[in-house]
């Protein structure tokens, strides 16, 4: 028996579970991989300060070659800015497919806790987060090289209180793998 099959069904019922829960289901929108704007939820907060954006160390790789990203959030207002946090690996970054199939998902392997949480970005601070992708979908088997793959990264600014608001800011990246030779 593949000893892959089991870490696969248990990450397929973790993904069903997540994509289920209320409290995650805010994120759902913007995890469509689509080129049009994300829908934003009713009452939500001003958000025009807050500038996301995820990169990679390349735009071109080999197959096999360990992506190298980097997300950040910068607060360039006057005033903090209140982000949210929905399990306790925090923040993700995701690959989809050119077609909008999404193949991977960065700490998707971990057993995180379902949980809110807030941290605060202060004025011009800048929250930097660093993810690797081995180039592997959910299963653990390579991805098809000769394609591109966008890379995205979503932060979530909101509050949590007597009112839940949150409004997802959606930042992405496009990568090619090409077979060497």
């Amino acid at each position: 028996m593949n000893q892959r099959r089991p870490l696969c069904t248990l990450a397929a019922a973790l993904v069903a579970l997540a994509a289920s829960s209320a409290v995650l289901g805010v994120l759902a929108a913007p995890f469509l991989f689509t080129s049009g704007p994300a829908a934003t939820p009713p009452a939500t907060p001003s958000l025009d300060s807050v500038l996301v954006n995820v990169s990679t160390d390349k735009t071109e790789y080999v197959p096999g070659e360990i992506v190298q990203i980097t997300a950040t959030v910068h607060n360039a207002g006057s005033r903090p800015v209140t982000m949210l946090l929905f399990d306790s690996c925090g923040d993700r970054v995701a690959v989809a497919d050119s077609n909008g199939t999404s193949v991977w998902m960065a700490k998707l392997e971990l057993a995180c806790l379902e949980m809110l949480q807030e941290y605060s970005l202060a004025p011009g601070a800048t929250s930097v987060s660093h993810f690797e992708w081995n180039q592997t979908n959910f299963a653990g088997t390579p991805v098809p090289a000769n394609r591109s793959y966008q890379v995205v990264y979503i932060a979530v600014a909101g509050r949590i209180g007597a009112t839940y608001e949150a409004v997802p800011i959606r930042a992405s990246a496009w990568i090619s793998i090409r077979a060497s030779g």
